[in-house]
This record gives structure tokens, C-alpha cells and sequence, in this order.
């Protein structure tokens, strides 16, 4: 990731933030609003208002972590960053966010690992679905 465009935005994001941060609204944003400003003052055309689409977020370690997708664990797009850290999470660390147990094992590359990780729904959430399930449609059901 170091070599990509978004490297020079990543290097500005804050590190272990108060808030969620993302490269588009944090870094990209003002950087652009200051470039107008500064040609509005020394008189010279105005560039058109950028927008990013840089969805690269950092979120604090006491906050929840942003839905971690197939695409947005993969390591080209960089889009889930470590909070801390000027990297995306690693595999060990995507797993746990997902509540999957240490001694899980996951086959393939490091994108196709990410990937499954990112498609799955967390052990803990589905425990849940399926106890309410169980208990508010199966369970009654059953005793009619």
C-alpha cells in the first residue's frame, strides 16, 4: 500500500482518533477547501469542487467497527485501518472483529481469506438470529 495514491492522504489520517476518521471527509476534504481559498485570494480560477470517494476510515478502539466487507478488507483498497497504525487490519484481526474463534482456520491467499471474512455473518449475531428464531417463531409454532 505504501506505493498506491492513496498512501500520501493515508500518512495525513489521524492516528488512535476520538472520532470515526476517513481519508474522504478528514484529509481529502480540507485540503481542497484550503487550495480554493487560497486562489479565491490571489484572485485565479476557481477548480471545481472535488468530492472523494476515498472510504478509508479509522475508527477509535472504543468504538464499533464499520460493517468489515469482501471488498473493503481487501489490502489494494485499503478501505478498514488499523487504529494506530498506517496499515489494514490482518487477517487474526479481521477474524476477531468477526467473533470467529482463534483456532479458526481460513485457507487460500490473503485477499481470498479477507474476502471470506468480509462475506461471512459473525458466529455471535448469528447465535442471536437464530435463538429469536427459535424462540419467536419455531417455538410457538411447535406448541400450537
Amino acid at each position: 500500500m505504501k506505493k498506491g495514491a492513496k498512501w500520501k492522504w493515508l500518512k495525513r489520517l489521524e492516528k488512535n482518533p476520538d472520532k470515526v476518521v476517513s481519508v474522504g471527509d478528514d484529509v481529502v476534504g480540507p485540503f481542497y477547501d484550503k487550495l480554493i481559498a487560497h486562489r479565491i485570494k490571489w484572485g485565479k480560477t476557481i477548480p471545481e469542487a472535488k468530492h472523494s470517494f476515498f472510504q478509508s476510515r479509522r475508527v477509535p478502539w472504543n468504538q464499533a467497527s464499520h460493517t468489515l466487507s469482501e471488498q473493503g478488507l481487501q489490502t489494494s483498497l485499503a478501505v478498514h485501518l488499523h487504529p494506530e497504525e498506517d496499515r489494514v487490519f490482518t487477517t487474526k484481526e479481521s477474524a476477531r472483529i468477526m467473533t470467529l474463534p482463534d483456532d479458526y482456520i481460513l485457507t487460500g491467499t490473503l485477499n481470498q481469506k479477507l474476502a471470506r471474512i468480509g462475506l461471512m455473518v459473525a458466529p455471535i449475531c448469528m447465535k442471536y438470529l437464530a435463538d429469536n428464531i427459535y424462540n419467536n417463531i419455531l417455538k410457538p409454532y411447535k406448541e400450537l
